[in-house]
């Protein structure tokens, strides 16, 4: 599952720029949200549990940083560049999060590859800083790398959100259909404040906008809320540590995509580190959680 909405995801952002020139992103980001929420809120039925309202509403928060931030750093910096940036930094903040919530720190071998995966980040934070400050200007391209930074400290968070909401009776569906309120509220002020005219009313337009919000937002959100009931927050993030390198490879299909050596190496350094981490992992169990205090309240104790 989680593979299948990584593939997804990735594909994403080579159909935008192939089919979804004309759109500013803002509706995009609104549209694809909007139809994501509508048909899982359909799809639970409106049903609601009693408990874990003060976790969607920091699952809200969390989302919304991470879309706006992301999509934010995608005006500015390379798509490959961001999108492999903000899964690596998730992944780290995703390990550093599980030390804390089990209070013992990670093998040697463990840190070696959260060595690789940071180097691959400081590659990608050096390069998407030198691009962007060319292009952009110094504050501009810095708050560019800040967005993206918080977008991955905020999609590993939200995910373990996640599966606290779970826990307390949220379905997959029902999680989905309410964790983007915020998000749509923030998409909505950015589409008015930068592109305040309507979506164009060209049906070929319109029905890639639907589908292609179906295949990459809609289906992926779920698969993924799918794969966290099934398993632990930290196996899921790993997991998606192999995104950039999918996304990387289906960007040759884009007529934009421009070569670029430090980033193909970075992103090598980080997919290699993420398989093999996930394959020392499979000889490590931590042990039960202990009681913390931030990381054991995410978590649920």
């Amino acid at each position: 599952m989680t593979l299948a909405a990584l593939l997804l995801q990735s594909g994403g952002a080579v159909l935008f720029a192939s089919h979804l020139a004309g759109l500013h992103a803002a509706h995009y980001v609104f549209c694809s949200l909007l139809l994501t929420a509508g048909a899982c809120l359909a799809g639970s039925r409106g049903r609601l549990p009693r408990h874990g309202w003060t976790w969607l509403a920091l699952a809200n928060v969390l989302t919304a940083v991470s879309y706006i931030g992301f999509f934010f750093a995608l005006r500015y910096l390379a798509a490959a560049v961001v999108g492999a940036l903000e899964v690596g930094v998730a992944v780290l903040t995703a390990m550093a999060f599980a030390c804390a919530r089990d209070q013992r720190s990670l093998p040697g071998a463990r840190l070696l590859t959260c060595a690789g995966i940071a180097a691959g980040c400081t590659l990608l934070g050096w390069s998407a800083h030198d691009r962007g400050v060319a292009e952009h200007g110094w504050a501009l391209a810095m708050a560019a790398l800040v967005c993206c930074v918080a977008s991955g400290v905020c999609s590993a968070l939200t995910v373990h959100v996640c599966k606290r909401m779970q826990r307390l009776g949220w379905s997959p569906a029902t999680i989905v259909a309410h964790r983007f309120h915020l998000a749509l509220g923030l998409a909505l002020a950015w589409s008015w404040l930068e592109a305040p005219s309507a979506i164009p009313a060209d049906p070929r337009l319109l029905l890639a906008l639907v589908a292609i919000g179906t295949l990459c937002v809609l289906a992926p959100q779920w698969l993924l809320q799918r794969a966290i009931s099934r398993t632990d927050p930290l196996s899921v993030q790993l997991w998606t540590g192999l995104q950039p390198a999918m996304a990387l490879g289906l960007s040759h299909l884009s007529p934009a995509y421009r070569w670029h050596g430090p980033t193909f190496v970075a992103v090598l350094l980080v997919t290699v580190s993420v398989l093999a981490d996930l394959r020392l992992q499979e000889g490590w169990q931590p042990p039960r959680p202990l009681a913390g205090r931030l990381a054991g309240w995410l978590a649920g104790g």
